[in-house]
């Protein structure tokens, strides 16, 4: 459950980034023509397709503005980590719930999140020290870029992992 939380977020996060290419990365795999396009290529696993794909590209948008070593971002996290989210949303590929999920996804997706009005924040945001499957470490993720995306600016989260992380 909480791995899926986290998987939920970047899936948000990355379906959210390709609706305002300009300031975010430039994909648009997640959304409607993409994926029939990528349907027929990938017909099993179209979604997870487009995932690796807007995942690189916001990987590098982010890993460009953080450049400090020892931290991390969604998109740069240990890799069995890694490995985990992958395979959470491979598995909710295969078994039919991702393209539904990604179809209604909104905010309100991520369970046990507490969301609270920011100011938006442009650029690299340090977060400090972060447990992203506390709920508390994963609402304070969440919240700063629902505030940036409300407010149609980029930013870039970072943090260092907590020893319970």
């Amino acid at each position: 459950m909480k791995n899926e939380r986290l998987a939920i977020l970047r899936l948000l996060v990355l379906k959210l980034g390709e609706t305002q290419p300009s300031i975010w990365w430039n994909s648009t795999g997640l959304q409607k023509a993409g994926q029939d396009d990528l349907k027929f290529l990938f017909p099993r696993t179209a979604i997870n397709a487009a995932l690796k794909h807007a995942q690189s590209l916001a990987q590098s948008k982010h890993d460009a503005s953080t450049r400090a070593q020892g931290v991390r971002h969604l998109f740069r996290l240990p890799v069995g980590l890694e490995v985990t989210l992958h395979q959470t949303l491979l598995d909710l590929e295969t078994t039919g719930k991702l393209e539904p999920l990604l179809e209604s996804l909104g905010w309100d997706a991520i369970q046990g999140v507490t969301y609270e009005s920011l100011p938006a924040q442009e650029g690299p945001v340090n977060l400090g020290t972060l447990d992203i499957h506390s709920p508390k470490g994963l609402s304070r993720l969440a919240n700063v870029y629902r505030a940036a995306f409300e407010a149609g600016v980029s930013c870039v989260p970072y943090f260092t992992l907590s020893d319970a992380a």
